[in-house]
């Protein structure tokens, strides 16, 4: 869907022919192209700025267009080459024409984020200063990467968000999975002395590498640090995430009363901002479980979460008040 709703988003700004070819003859640096040429690139790209703009680069790493006599034309017949269509397409054309350490490079810095640090493609590839170097202008010089910063403190930055989504679709599930754990060890080693501007990053690496243990771990963090700085709605996210996490764990591995934790924080949350329904279905599964344990801390909320459901969603004030009596009863015990 996320994939999708950015596609929408680049087709609802279109040219017009006019403005189309405009556009080709700067990026191409001439006014003279041959109208087979003119016409194939129009018909393809449909007048989306980003996809003329990938169509043409396209065409030029796959050596169909050439400049001759300062005119460009089609360097070969063009039923007899395969054409990209669409904008994946021609992203896949244009990686799958790198060299094979550049493009290795390119899918892994995809799988840390749109853009990534020198430092971090460095450990996580393991290759030698040199030969990373240049792949990475091999990238640059491609317009898929372009550098901020000075060397070797640089950042990666994907030229386009799309570029960076079509490359991390095209890694195989188990390759994927892989790199995300690497990424995730390779955050928590650089950066172990300030780990808290990345416990959101490392809880989204780790929850894809299916480690839910260190994903559980990173999210309650991330949701504590999102709650310290009234951002509810991240730190419900994060609550999510981290329930969605420790459900994933072999029940046999996992205690109870994490599972009570997790949903009993994402329950208050919720209704501090009035979500009492989504609330109450938080902390529905928990009830018995608290109740076995005697778990005093978590009752005394989870009374308090069904008194705030009964008494804005039902209007049942008898049920609001038995059960603000329960939490009152646990928080004195």
């Amino acid at each position: 869907m996320r994939h999708q709703a950015y596609h929408n988003q680049l087709t609802l700004h279109r040219l017009s022919n006019r403005e189309s070819l405009e556009m080709v003859t700067h990026i191409l640096g001439t006014k003279e192209i041959e109208k087979t040429l003119e016409e194939l690139i129009l018909e393809k790209t449909e007048g989306v700025p980003f996809f003329i703009e990938e169509f043409i680069n396209s065409l030029r790493d796959l050596k169909i267009i050439e400049r001759k006599e300062n005119v460009y034309r089609l360097s070969k017949d063009i039923q007899h080459v395969a054409i990209p269509s669409t904008i994946q397409d021609v992203i896949m054309a244009r990686v799958d024409s790198l060299p094979e350490g550049a493009k290795e490079v390119l899918q892994t810095g995809s799988v840390v984020e749109r853009e990534f640090s020198y430092p971090l493609i460095s450990r996580v590839t393991g290759l030698p200063e040199k030969g990373l170097l240049s792949h990475l202008s091999i990238l640059k010089d491609s317009e898929l990467l372009y550098e901020r910063g000075i060397y070797p403190h640089s950042t990666y930055v994907f030229k386009h968000t799309m570029t960076r989504e079509v490359v991390y679709n095209s890694i195989l599930t188990k390759r994927k999975k892989k790199l995300h754990e690497e990424i995730g060890n390779a955050i928590e080693e650089l950066y172990r002395d300030n780990l808290i501007e990345h416990y959101e990053v490392l809880a989204e690496h780790y929850f894809l590498s299916e480690d839910y243990s260190k994903a559980a771990e990173y999210s309650n963090l991330a949701g504590r640090k999102a709650e310290k700085t009234a951002s509810l709605n991240d730190a419900i996210v994060f609550a999510e995430k981290r329930v969605a996490s420790i459900e994933q764990i072999p029940q046999a591995e996992v205690m109870e009363k994490q599972i009570i934790d997790a949903r009993a924080v994402l329950g208050l949350y919720m209704t501090q901002l009035n979500y009492n329904v989504e609330a109450k279905e938080a902390i529905d599964p928990i009830i018995h479980l608290a109740i076995k344990h005697n778990y005093k801390r978590r009752l005394c909320q989870i009374y308090t979460i069904l008194g705030s459901y009964y008494w804005f969603v039902e209007e049942n004030y008898p049920e609001t008040s038995k059960a603000l009596e329960e939490a009152l009863n646990y928080r004195k015990r």
